[in-house]
């Protein structure tokens, strides 16, 4: 179907296509392949799944300890290319920190059994 051929669920399309349903999600490059998905029918919530995103909380705290230790350690002003990797160190810090917190919500709050939802389609 092209772009402009895509009907929204409340109205019929412009080209004469019937609307499509909400529940209706394109079919990801896999599945184009030939590869029929079928971990979301197996699919439970299991503690050691969502106890494995805390392993990105040990890079982000060793991050977070060298810009500590280096912000307490040397005398202001910081040269510049000390301050551009300190700024990278933390935004890695703080990647990892949010990646706890995503893989949390993907193992527990959207991904559910029986149910294919769209980042089902995008976690291949």
């Amino acid at each position: 179907i092209a772009l402009h051929c895509i009907a929204s669920p409340l109205r019929s399309s412009s080209c004469g296509h019937p609307p499509a349903h909400h529940s209706m999600v394109a079919k990801n490059l896999t599945e184009y392949l030939g590869f029929k998905p079928s971990a979301y029918k197996h699919w439970d919530p299991n503690p050691v799944v969502g106890l494995s995103s805390l392993c990105f909380a040990v890079p982000s705290c060793a991050f977070a300890a060298v810009v500590l230790a280096m912000t307490n350690s040397l005398q202001k002003p910081y040269p510049a290319d000390l301050l551009f990797q300190l700024l990278f160190y933390a935004l890695l810090c703080f990647q990892y920190a949010v990646a706890v917190i995503f893989c949390c919500l993907a193992d527990y709050v959207y991904i559910r059994r029986g149910h294919r939802s769209f980042f089902g389609k995008v976690d291949i």
